[in-house]
């Protein structure tokens, strides 16, 4: 749901399905952004019985914001950035095709077995990740009738952004990966993206050096997804 402080805007739900831990995603620019709307942002999911806050991924202006909140890292990210000036050739042997509500069960055992627990998402969270920009598209990889991978793009205002890229640890090594980020690429150039921007955790160091090896350019500081707990 919104929920607006004044002129400052969040998103707030539910953490992949958890009862116990809230989410907030901050809507307005960092330099909109305090200490007492954050506060009453948290007020809101307190009052919604959850123990627990965690953020979406915070820039650095975003995350000290969040720290004088009472907000801590839970964990930090890499900031990877395409400029699209060359884009690399799609690898052969994946076939991609357009993803549509029928796969959205299949696309998420994929999610399932390609993150930790904590971090997989439960149908809410895939349909966000989907909406979560004006125009976006969901793709799989398919090996034998089998939905073996996955990628969510989002298109908003000139920006390309990977929202989710999975693949299924079966289909590791095959350029799965690869052909649904280039198939993603030449997307966002046809519809005139100046850039891409995606993130992954700091100990992925599979995803990141497929990002590296397909053009992406790591961006310092890089970003962080903080958390709270909420004392009744």
């Amino acid at each position: 749901m919104r929920f607006n402080v004044g002129a400052e805007q969040f998103r707030l739900g539910t953490w992949r399905g958890d009862p116990r831990i809230g989410y907030v995603v901050p809507l307005s620019t960092p330099e909109r952004l305090s200490e007492n709307a954050v506060a009453r942002a948290v007020q809101r999911l307190a009052a919604q019985g959850f123990d627990r806050v965690i953020t979406s991924a915070l820039t650095a202006a975003e995350q000290s914001v969040f720290e004088r909140s009472g907000f801590t890292v839970h964990e930090r990210l890499h900031l990877l950035v395409h400029r699209l000036a060359q884009l690399p050739d799609q690898p052969a042997g994946a076939h991609i095709r357009r993803g549509g509500r029928r796969h959205r069960n299949r696309v998420l055992a994929v999610d399932a077995a390609s993150f930790e627990p904590f971090w997989r998402l439960d149908a809410a969270a895939l349909a966000e990740a989907i909406k979560a920009t004006p125009v976006a598209r969901l793709r799989i990889a398919v090996d034998r009738r089998q939905v073996i991978g996955y990628c969510v793009s989002g298109f908003a205002e000139g920006h390309g952004y990977l929202q989710r890229l999975a693949v299924t640890p079966q289909a590791a090594g095959r350029w799965v990966g690869s052909a649904l980020v280039v198939d993603s690429l030449r997307w966002f150039k046809r519809l005139g993206a100046h850039e891409v921007s995606v993130n992954t955790q700091q100990d992925n160091e599979r995803a990141l050096a497929l990002y590296l090896r397909l053009g992406f350019e790591a961006v310092p500081p890089g970003l962080v997804v903080c958390e709270r707990e909420i004392h009744p």
